[in-house]
């Protein structure tokens, strides 16, 4: 008797990324997110990099 393969019972659920959004102006179309301690905190239209790192200078 042969053996036909159908489908592997122990296979999970495709995985489907989830878009990032900025919680500050919503938009899903930023080009860069800052992020803090795993965190989307802004987006670089919506909040200066010297105000995500602190700097002052």
């Amino acid at each position: 008797m042969a053996f036909t393969y159908t489908e592997d019972p122990r296979k999970e659920e495709e995985y489907e990324p989830e878009e990032p959004m900025c919680p500050v102006c919503g938009s899903v179309k930023c080009d860069y997110f800052y992020k803090r301690h795993g965190e989307i905190i802004g987006c670089d239209d919506c909040i200066r990099r010297e105000d995500v790192y602190g700097y002052d200078g």
